[in-house]
C-alpha cells in the first residue's frame, strides 16, 4: 500500500528545522574549549562566537537539502477534484490567511504566500498530489540564500495548503457520483447541473438548497 502523507491538521509538516539547533550548542562548546587552550586570556568568548557562526552555516546547508526534499513529498488524495473547482473551494479558507490563489497556465492552483509561491499538481497515474515551492523572484534577490528561512516558510505553508487540499478532495460521495456519471454517460448533464458550490466555504450542495449544510451561508 502506498504510504502517502495524510494531514490531520494545518500544522507545519516539519519542526521547521528546530532539531538542528543542537548544532549551535555543540559547536559553541567545542569552539569555546578549543580557543580557551589556544588563547587562555580571552579566547573562550571568541571560540563560542565562532562555534555559533559555524553552526549557522552548517544548519543553512542542511536545510537547503531538506527544503528540496519537501518538493518530493506525496500527499494522499481521495478524489481528483477538477482544478477550477479546487480553486473555488480553497479560496474561502486560504484568503483570510493572506494566501493569494490563482490558476496557472495549465489551470492548476498556484498560491502566493509570504514571499513564496506554491504550485499544486496531481500525479498523472496515482492518488497523490505534490506541492512545489519556489521563491518569488523579487523577494529572492532581496533575501539572498537564506535556506533556514525558506525551509521554515515552506514547512508552515505546505502544512496549511496540504491540509485544505485534502479537505477539499476528501472523496465526498456526491462529487464522486458526478465524476462517475459524467465519465460513464457524457450525455447526462442533468446530474452535473444539480451540484453547486457554496461561494463562502466551497462545500457542494444540491440545486434548490437554501442554506449551505456546512457553514450555513445563504444560497439564495
Amino acid at each position: 500500500m502506498d504510504n502517502y502523507l495524510r494531514l490531520q491538521s494545518s500544522q507545519p509538516i516539519t519542526d521547521c528545522g528546530r532539531k538542528y539547533n543542537i548544532l549551535y550548542f555543540i559547536l559553541a562548546i567545542v569552539g569555546g574549549l578549543c580557543l580557551t587552550f589556544v588563547a587562555p586570556g580571552g579566547g573562550t568568548i571568541l571560540g563560542i562566537l565562532l562555534g555559533l557562526l559555524v553552526g549557522l552555516c552548517i544548519k543553512n546547508l542542511i536545510l537547503d537539502f531538506e527544503a528540496i526534499k519537501l518538493r518530493k513529498m506525496q500527499f494522499a488524495l481521495d478524489y481528483r477534484l477538477p482544478y477550477d473547482q479546487l480553486i473555488t473551494r480553497l479560496n474561502p479558507s486560504l484568503a483570510p490567511m493572506n494566501m493569494h490563489i490563482e490558476a496557472a497556465s495549465d489551470g492548476s492552483p498556484s498560491i502566493t504566500y509570504n514571499g513564496m509561491i506554491y504550485d499544486i499538481r496531481y500525479d498523472d497515474s496515482k492518488n497523490f498530489f505534490t506541492i512545489w515551492w519556489r521563491k518569488n523572484i523579487a523577494r529572492a534577490l532581496l533575501s539572498g540564500n537564506n535556506n533556514i528561512s525558506i525551509y521554515r516558510k515552506a514547512s508552515v505553508a505546505m502544512g496549511i495548503i496540504g491540509y485544505y487540499v485534502q479537505m477539499a478532495c476528501n472523496g465526498n460521495s456526491n462529487i464522486q457520483e458526478v465524476g462517475e456519471n459524467k465519465s460513464n454517460n457524457m450525455g447526462n448533464e442533468s446530474v452535473n447541473a444539480e451540484i453547486k458550490f457554496c461561494p463562502k466555504c466551497g462545500n457542494n450542495y444540491k440545486l434548490g438548497t437554501r442554506f449551505c449544510p456546512k457553514c450555513g451561508n445563504s444560497l439564495q
